[in-house]
């Protein structure tokens, strides 16, 4: 019987054929280079997690132009402020991976500041204008297992919602533990006559439309633009719900009608709409990025002088052929 043991580099069990102690080239040779440029400190930081085996990803070759054009256009901005650059990258798989990739950054030169977003994929690097050559960094990236490629123009954007997100979920959770602890007591038995129960009603209100106008309104100006542009939206139905619920506790408030009253609910479904709202963006834009970083580069289009130009340079009056690659 075969002994099965484990990549020293990756993890990866494996049987060996002689005495291999790695289960690739592509390993044993990331980790000749980790030895020589003295980070191992990345085996201390990854411990006994596994990660994937490197195979031949040392061995391809980047897409320089691209790299090229996206790094001349971040230095074309404002002199006021360092360039800063969004990329995908692929490969991390553990907070060592994180830890050498920042290691590698900062010793290239005019480098500035790197944060690491390994849920994503995706990296922000800032630099010196002028010092910093994305090229050298994206090849000592590769020959260790590591690929980092241009972000779709929309990313930043899918961030910002995603994140604008997380900040009325946040907030609607406070609201809504707020509306459920004034209300919870009438719930539990407090009477009408309670001299603190007209009170509890109006805080649990107060709480509601906080609700309502933080997160609620999320919806309902998304229903609102769907109704403008007189198509049917998912978001409709919600604020609809949303605004019947909260207009019909407002009457039992003011009418004091008890069984109209129902600024928990409105809190309540404000949260969950909203966390269910942020899983869909996440998964999307976690699909997105996966679907991004498996290509292997930009398709190209032939000029009319017969050079092959990048998809991301084509500009206007730009004559030129498609050409598919099977």
């Amino acid at each position: 019987m075969q002994k099965i043991i484990q990549c020293i580099h990756c993890g990866t069990a494996f049987t060996p054929k002689t005495d291999e102690r790695y289960c690739c080239n592509g390993c044993y040779y990331v980790a000749q280079l980790i030895k020589e440029q003295d980070l191992g400190q990345f085996y201390e930081l990854k411990g006994d997690s596994v990660i994937p085996p490197i195979g031949s990803k040392v061995f391809q070759s980047e897409d320089t132009e691209a790299l090229e054009t996206i790094l001349k256009d971040a230095e074309s901005g404002p002199e006021i402020n360092p360039p800063l650059l969004r990329l995908y990258i692929e490969g991390i798989s553990c907070i060592g991976c994180v830890w050498l990739i920042e290691t590698i950054y900062k010793r290239q030169p005019g480098a500035g500041t790197i944060s690491i977003n390994p849920q994503k994929g995706t990296i922000e690097l800032s630099w010196q204008r002028g010092a910093f050559e994305i090229i050298a960094f994206a090849e000592e990236l590769n020959r260790i297992g590591y690929r980092i490629s241009p972000c779709a123009s929309d990313s930043t954007d899918n961030s910002r919602g995603e994140g604008q997100l997380t900040h009325r979920i946040g907030l609607c959770g406070f609201f809504l533990l707020n509306t459920m602890l004034f209300t919870l007591p009438g719930y539990l038995g407090m009477d009408e006559d309670f001299f603190l129960t007209p009170l509890f009603r109006l805080l649990s209100a107060l709480f509601a439309t906080l609700s309502l106008i933080v997160g609620g309104g999320y919806f309902i100006n998304r229903a609102w633009q769907a109704v403008k542009l007189r198509t049917l939206h998912i978001d409709l139905p919600i604020a609809v719900g949303l605004l019947a619920a909260y207009l019909g506790s407002l009457i039992g408030l003011f009418k004091q009608y008890e069984r109209l009253i129902y600024f928990d609910f409105v809190a309540t479904f404000v949260f969950l709409m909203l966390c269910g709202r942020w899983l869909q963006e996440y998964a999307l834009e976690k699909n997105r990025s996966q679907l991004k970083r498996k290509q292997t580069g930009p398709d190209e289009v032939i000029g009319s002088d017969g050079s092959r130009v990048p998809v991301e340079s084509i500009s206007a009056n730009l004559i030129y052929s498609v050409t598919e690659h099977f």
